[in-house]
């Protein structure tokens, strides 16, 4: 099915597959009354069903799309850039368009010079993060012993040196 002749059963089927509540769905598609009759009508529900499929597809599509970028993105080399003969940077048009691609940032100095940075880390890290390999943050469950020896910045230098010495002789506390 494609998009319903009735622009206003149109209109009321993508309000309602945005998460739009009937009542207001009705109202954003210019209805005053016959919100639940609406919502009951076969042809809005298929059409419903089809607007989140196909936002499912889009979803799965372009998380797909940022994973191959990404991928790109950590596989280029950096000798794309040079002439390994002459040692010098290719021009810019001779660039793959992946290479080109893979630039974070780009900078031109007053005397024509420039530098880049590549965005390899970054999308080597995005594709670990996505594949559950690092993470942002990480939970410790640990006991910690009340026998913790340390050296405060109110000891005395003895007491400190006497702390010191003691963990030397007996780092586990015991």
């Amino acid at each position: 099915m494609t998009v319903l002749p009735e622009p206003k059963y149109e209109r009321f089927a993508q309000a309602i597959a945005t998460g739009k509540s009937i009542l207001l769905a009705s109202r954003l598609a210019g209805y005053q009354a016959a919100a639940y009759e609406l919502a009951r009508d076969e042809v809005i529900k298929i059409r419903v069903a089809e607007i989140l499929e196909e936002g499912a597809s889009r979803a799965v599509m372009e998380s797909r799309e940022w994973q191959e970028r990404e991928t790109r993105r950590a596989r280029v080399d950096i000798r794309e850039f040079f002439n390994l003969e002459t040692k010098t940077v290719l021009p810019m048009d001779e660039w793959s368009d992946e290479a080109v691609e893979a630039i974070e940032s780009f900078e031109v100095d007053r005397y024509g010079g420039f530098k880049f940075k590549l965005a390899k880390t970054g999308a080597m890290n995005n594709i670990g993060k996505m594949h559950k390999l690092l993470t942002d943050k990480i939970e410790v469950n640990a006991r910690i012993s009340s026998d913790v020896r340390s050296i405060t910045s109110e000891m005395t230098p003895q007491q400190a040196a006497e702390s010191y010495a003691a963990m030397l002789v007996d780092p586990d506390g015991a």
